[in-house]
């Protein structure tokens, strides 16, 4: 083990600045008391190691940690008990540091050669146990060069803390398997194998708590990544913070030639000799701060303004932004990297020297915190007096010369790299540096961000979580370039106000995850929304308000585009151009299939655009309805001569008589809505003996039902963009018994000798929409309507069957609570049934024929 010590001075700044950790005028028993009573877990270690003591003192450290590092090699080469080995893993961490602890305390070694102990021995022991359970495998001795292991973050540049995770990478190596999938899934298990026996809790304590979340994507891959897909990864996907993340890379155990094969080949990824905007911006995220209370009571040396990652991250910008142009800047410890920074002229001798020195004061302090009782940790005590026991723990009698001391420290740091932001230039984001951060993928606690997101008002922020980490980890196709995850940065922070705006956040952001999920890759819509707050507040009312409307956006995000067009607001229809563009849409369809594809497409858009306008008060409700009720009238007449064709191809052309489609109900109101049913009759005339020409010809009748029915198959049949409309019969002649299509003259009949009152007062709706070869059929309609509608009643009888009909629709549609606008008691239909039974008195028969109620009331 490499034991060099290098000279470290912890007091940064001028000889008058405050002394982070000053000299102890008491004996060395005196100063090894005071660790023992402030901290048990030191004390413990002391009691456990009382013969190393001494020998420490002597200045044989280095023997001590080279016997332990021995004698838990000869453990690893021996045994084969799993329980023996964790308990050497851990008595030899625990040695190691004892010898930290009271060669710090007592100043017989720096801070350097600390970090130097501390990361040799967790390589050491995560090199030893890997390579004892590939022995132990299923894959014998072949089973350590089909594998290794990257260390990154602090262990990967020999910084390592005290009481720290360590950031492995396990990489598998497909190309020297013999059976992949077997050999994959064991490598799996013996990952799983080495976290467990280094992280988990014994009675000799813990060893190192591994974290494997660095690897690529690892809410999704598994935690040993095959090389190919690893390579794949940061070559396309990968993000900013993940570059930073490799400059302190290594290859620790395992294949160590393809390892160092590995990191070399992702060289471009990291070391990139052009930055774009979208890096620049991730660098800014990288240098914000959490600020600092005069009292520093929680203060957090690591993520706090002017604290441990102020100093990294400045050194990983530049090392960023020069590294791949300059070679020599690529190094990986921070003090290295900090002299090699002046040496090339990116910051000066004097910032070079003041940063390192800084840089080691906040590591020893960060040592004594995690000594107290060997826990991850770098805040600050909360509580005042923690605060004075801690001050007395680095040799400070009087807890107000601690603090002054920290925010010399601080503010010192403060001051030598404010100027890198400068360099970057303004930012683009908003003030939400913590969610941008958390979206970048840096370390921030997932309870803040859960309280953040509660704050805004969301009720169900845990959900959102492994939502936005997922996205932000390139798992759906939008995100998945470098630049579509920077506007994700920007743009998710603004989205989460905005929704928090709304009565209903939550739903509308499970909206907005099923359109992101839906989209493919790109930025086109990302774009817009961040360039456009107008466009996003629009989307999320839609999403907040109309579920329907926002279900149909989730299902066709392309329509998106067309809310940022001028002719969308235009609410004044030319109907013949609608139809013209159409026509000629169908005319250029591949097939049938196509055909229907297209028309539901431009049904959807309009709709959309009506369902919009009306949202937005743009356009009323009764305005609405005529413009769903003329989308319908237009799609039902588009498709006709596409019906008419098919109907030629399979049964002949029909020369004889025509066939209208007479709308009913809301579209014959012309009352519809974006989810409303259509009610149609088709009337047909024809002589009784026509046939159609071709090889299969019909009968004039038969036709026509036939063709009907296809039209009814066109407009309801499921196609890959859905329906266009649910089609009801049932107000035909006869209803559901009787045929598809009618005779003119029979529906005549029907309506004279048959029909009952409620089927005359639902022809006050009805209206010819659109047919083939209609010649006068139409005003034919029209006639026999009207005779049906000055037919000779009774007020009596008429009050009566409409009580009658309304007791019937009671039992069967009841009320569904007190808000069913339509079917409570003096709701909507209760008023359309009092109006219809004042139309059909006879002191009406003299009005004009009204389909609606509104323009009914008044001449009634």
């Amino acid at each position: 083990m490499n034991t060099a010590r290098p000279t470290d001075n912890t007091n940064p700044g001028d000889k008058t600045s405050p002394v982070l950790f000053p000299s102890v005028d008491a004996g060395a028993d005196a100063v090894l008391a005071v660790m023992r009573s402030t901290s048990p877990h030191l004390d413990r270690l002391s009691s456990l190691f009382k013969t190393l003591t001494p020998r420490i003192m002597a200045g044989e450290a280095e023997r001590i940690i080279s016997e332990a590092e021995a004698q838990f090699l000869a453990v690893i080469s021996k045994s084969r008990d799993e329980a023996r080995i964790m308990s050497a893993a851990r008595h030899f961490r625990m040695t190691v540091n004892h010898v930290v602890a009271v060669t710090d305390f007592l100043n017989l070694a720096g801070i350097d050669t600390h970090l130097n102990w501390l990361s040799q021995t967790a390589v050491v022991a995560t090199e030893g146990v890997a390579r004892w359970i590939c022995q132990q495998s299923s894959l014998g001795d072949k089973a350590n060069d089909g594998w290794f292991i990257l260390a990154l973050g602090k262990l990967g540049s020999g910084e390592l803390n005290y009481s720290s995770d360590i950031d492995l990478i396990v990489i598998t190596l497909p190309h020297l398997m013999d059976d992949e999938d077997q050999d994959s899934a064991e490598y799996i298990r013996m990952t799983r194998r080495l976290v467990s026996m280094l992280s988990k809790p014994t009675a000799d304590g813990i060893g190192w708590r591994v974290d494997l979340r660095l690897r690529p994507d690892p809410g999704a891959t598994p935690v040993a990544i095959r090389s190919d897909a690893a390579l794949s990864y940061y070559e396309s996907m990968a993000r900013t913070w993940e570059r930073a993340a490799f400059i302190r890379s290594r290859v620790i155990a395992g294949n160590r030639d393809e390892g160092e094969a590995f990191l070399k080949s992702i060289q471009p990824f990291v070391w990139r000799r052009y930055l774009d905007f979208n890096v620049l911006e991730d660098m800014r995220i990288m240098l914000r701060r959490e600020q600092r209370s005069d009292n520093l009571l929680g203060y957090h040396i690591k993520n706090g303004l002017g604290g441990i990652r102020s100093v990294e991250f400045f050194v990983h910008v530049h090392q960023l932004i020069a590294g791949g142009r300059e070679p020599a800047l690529r190094l990986g410890p921070t003090a290295d990297a900090l002299t090699a920074l002046a040496e090339n002229g990116w910051i000066g001798q004097a910032e070079s020297k003041r940063l390192i020195t800084a840089y080691k004061s906040w590591r020893r302090l960060e040592h004594r915190l995690q000594m107290i009782g060997d826990a991850q940790t770098h805040q600050l005590p909360r509580a005042e007096e923690q605060m004075q026991s801690m001050a007395g723990f680095c040799g400070h009698d009087d807890v107000d010369d601690f603090r002054r001391a920290i925010i010399a420290l601080s503010d010192q740091v403060i001051k030598d790299t404010s100027g890198l932001m400068e360099k970057i230039g303004p930012s683009h984001h908003n003030d939400d540096e913590a969610l941008c951060s958390w979206l970048q993928g840096h370390e921030i606690d997932p309870d803040a961000i859960t309280a953040t997101l509660g704050e805004m008002g969301f009720q169900e922020p845990g959900n959102m979580i492994p939502l936005c980490e997922g996205w932000m980890a390139g798992r759906i196709a939008v995100t998945r370039s470098d630049r579509a995850r920077s506007i994700m940065v920007r743009l998710l922070p603004q989205l989460f106000r905005q929704f928090a705006r709304h009565d209903n956040p939550d739903a509308s952001f499970s909206h907005f995850a099923r359109l992101l999920e839906r989209l493919p890759a790109g930025v086109h819509l990302l774009t817009m929304l961040e360039s456009s707050t107008a466009l996003a507040e629009m989307i999320i009312t839609v999403f907040d308000t109309a579920p329907r409307l926002a279900d149909e956006l989730v299902r066709h995000p392309e329509v998106v585009d067309s809310l940022m067009y001028t002719s969308f607001w235009d609410v004044h229809h030319d109907w013949q151009d609608r139809q013209q563009q159409l026509t000629t849409a169908l005319d250029n369809g591949i097939d049938y299939e196509d055909r229907l594809n297209i028309l539901r497409r431009f049904q959807r858009e309009w709709e959309f655009q009506t369902a919009t306008h009306l949202m937005t008060g743009t356009i009323t409700a009764a305005e609405a309805g005529s413009v769903f009720s003329r989308i319908a009238d237009t799609v039902i007449s588009a498709i006709i001569p596409e019906v008419n064709r098919q109907m030629e191809n399979r049964f002949g052309r029909m020369d004889d008589g025509g066939i209208t489609v007479l709308a009913m109900g809301r579209l014959g109101a012309e009352e519809m809505t974006m989810t409303s049913d259509i009610d149609l009759i088709f009337i047909y005339e024809c002589d009784d003996d026509s046939q159609s020409t071709g090889k299969k010809p019909l009968s004039g009748p038969i036709w026509y039902s036939r063709f009907s029915q296809q039209l009814i198959n066109a407009l309801t049949a499921p196609t890959a963009e859905g329906r266009c409309y649910e089609v009801d019969m049932r107000l035909r002649p006869s209803g559901n018994a009787g045929p598809v299509a009618i005779h003119v003259d029979g529906f005549a009949r029907y309506q004279a000798e048959e029909a009952w009152l409620w089927e005359h007062m639902a022809l006050l709706k009805a209206r010819p929409i659109t047919g083939f070869r209609q010649n006068t059929l139409p005003e034919t309609i029209n006639r026999v309507i009207d005779t049906a509608l000055q037919k000779d009643r009774k007020p009596a009888d008429i009050i009566k069957d409409v009580i009658a009909m309304r007791q019937r629709v009671r039992a069967a549609f009841p009320a569904l609570s007190p808000h069913d606008l339509r079917y409570r008691d003096g709701g909507l239909l209760d008023l359309g049934y009092l109006v219809q039974m004042l139309q059909m008195m006879p002191g009406a028969k003299d009005l004009p024929r009204a389909a609606r109620a509104a323009d009914a009331i008044p001449d009634l």
